[in-house]
């Protein structure tokens, strides 16, 4: 549906969203604050977003996450939610318009030449909300085109003109910037929005933890990007006496493991430098990655200090997530990338709504998909026909039902998808040099694209090359064109229990999960051929396939 079209087409569809119109409408003494919507009879929306933050049961010993910790006795914190996609450009836009990457076609970083804008014909969350009444602004990172002026034809108003991608230092450097920006706007706009009778959506998009892509203790090592130690400042100073992964010496050449994640490390370690080689190192790597969080947190806290000191959080729900994990030396790996490793893709989210009861969990599967529908219900309050014609393109589910009642399942039974499709990351011997003509040469016979699915007991993944699209019917099939991985959710992940192939005790178990993956393919891409690739690389992966160039 183009933007046009959204309030133009009204249809009474039928929908198990539950409407944030019809929750109790109830004080929440636990938290001593009292739901008032605005006077156009709904809440304002506040989105938090960080960068590259991985779910965490427990924070760390020693930390001080206040805004965390508020949020979660104030919210509800949804412990099985995940990212669709990675890294941030991709997942970002899965975020923003409720839709995967076979039709955001955002498939790699903008920051590359060869990836194209997100088209600017598909409707976002801001677009949505619009068209159900809100004023939509925008704040921090954007990261879902080369737009340094504005996101008014993405929907949002108010950005700060110049967008930051997460480089050396920069949520160090930005992220006290961007709280500032998000508290004037709210004095300055928001406010006044509200006292004119009309509520807002206001996405704050943080940039930590991401700096721990660049943390290197030994500058020089790298090869083509930038690392550089922690920041001489005392809120780093800190060590946590956190273990490290059992697995952090985890062998590449381990049978079983798919082959891109071997390609994978090399690609990462030569463009910001070598991972640690023993517990020290990692121990090393994670108290920065955990004081990036603290850094960010006191941010964040600042934020929700001033919501509650100016009474925000009386006629406001407050959404919290990350874009995607950070590895922390899982299975020998940092960074984020194209693999179902917990740290890789479970990340937080917590919803808090005024007339909802703090500190639950729910622990049911919920992804990014779910979003933009749980935004629409918030904005639509109670409205079912315009909920419906607004996400009836959309193949998410609204959260607001586990809101209410943290028992509600939303996708257990179908499961979460996750796709990745980054060449920049799927071949370990990738050459960029700008006297290439593309720039950009890698294999594209090698397995590096993903399609996986989580489930409550299990994790299923298929490893696919860029020119070897596939949805394979049966088990011959199934390995003809793929690198197969089954992991059994709650344990380390060590144990790929589709391997070997012949002879395998679960076999039928990786059958159905492979027909499990199929369906929901099915439901929520369609058909899945790659056609996305021609639309999202300028001049599709063919254009950057060593194969067929001379070197």
């Amino acid at each position: 549906m183009n933007k046009q079209n959204i309030q133009k087409t009204l249809v009474l569809l039928p929908t198990s969203a539950l409407l944030v119109g019809c929750l109790d409408a109830t004080d929440n003494p636990a938290n001593k604050i009292t739901p008032t919507p605005n006077a156009d009879g709904k809440y304002n929306i506040i989105f938090i977003t960080t960068d590259q933050e991985a779910y965490m049961e427990q924070y760390p010993a020693g930390s001080d996450y206040a805004a965390r910790e508020r949020l979660r006795k104030l919210g509800t914190t949804f412990e099985k939610h995940y990212a669709c996609a990675n890294v941030s450009t991709s997942s970002r836009s899965v975020i923003y318009t409720g839709r995967h990457i076979t039709e955001t076609c955002m498939l790699d970083n903008t920051n590359y030449a060869f990836v194209n804008d997100m088209s600017r014909d598909l409707p976002t969350v801001g677009d949505m909300l619009r068209d159900a009444g809100y004023y939509t602004a925008f704040k921090g990172k954007w990261h879902i085109s080369e737009d340094t002026e504005s996101l008014e034809e993405y929907g949002f108003s108010d950005w700060t003109e110049g967008d930051m991608y997460g480089s050396v230092w920069e949520g160090y450097k930005e992220d006290g910037t961007i709280a500032d920006h998000a508290i004037d706007w709210l004095k300055n706009k928001g406010k006044q929005l509200n006292n004119d009778g009309q509520s807002f959506f206001l996405a704050v998009n943080f940039l930590n933890p991401h700096d721990i892509m660049y943390f290197n203790e030994t500058p020089g090592t790298y090869i083509a990007g930038e690392a550089t130690p922690a920041p001489d400042d005392p809120v780093y100073k800190k060590s946590y006496n956190v273990p490290v992964p059992a697995s952090w010496n985890e062998s590449f050449d381990k049978p079983g493991r798919p082959a891109a994640h071997k390609e994978y490390n090399k690609q990462w370690q030569d463009w910001v430098g070598p991972s640690p080689t023993d517990t020290t190192g990692w121990h090393t790597f994670r108290d920065y990655y955990f004081n990036t969080i603290q850094d960010e947190d006191n941010h964040m806290l600042v934020l929700l200090k001033y919501l509650e000191k100016a009474g925000l959080l009386n006629n406001s729900i407050v959404i919290y997530t990350s874009d995607h994990g950070e590895m922390q030396g899982e299975h020998g790996l940092k960074g984020k990338g194209g693999n179902i490793y917990e740290n890789n893709i479970h990340v937080p989210l917590i919803i808090y709504h005024p007339e909802m009861k703090g500190g639950r969990h729910c622990y049911n599967l919920t992804s990014h998909l779910d979003l933009a529908p749980t935004f629409v219900d918030i904005a639509t309050a109670g409205n079912v026909q315009q909920f419906s014609a607004i996400t009836q393109e959309l193949h998410g589910h609204s959260l607001m039902p586990a809101v209410k009642n943290p028992a509600t399942d939303i996708r257990n039974s179908e499961g979460a998808l996750f796709c990745f499709e980054m060449i920049s990351m799927i071949d370990g011997d990738y050459v960029m040099n700008p006297s290439l003509k593309p720039a950009y040469r890698a294999d594209m016979n090698k397995r590096g694209f993903v399609r996986g699915i989580i489930t409550p007991d299990y994790k299923f993944a298929r490893y696919f090359a860029p020119v070897k699209f596939n949805t394979p019917a049966d088990y011959e099939a199934l390995w003809a064109d793929n690198d197969v991985e089954l992991l059994m959710c709650g344990t380390d992940e060590t144990e790929n229990l589709a391997w070997p192939k012949d002879n395998n005790a679960n076999q039928q178990l990786v059958e159905l999960m492979n027909q499990k993956l199929n369906a929901l393919i099915q439901r929520e891409i369609g058909t899945d051929d790659g056609s996305e690739t021609k639309k999202g690389y300028k001049g599709g992966v063919d254009m950057y396939d060593k194969n067929k160039y001379d070197q």
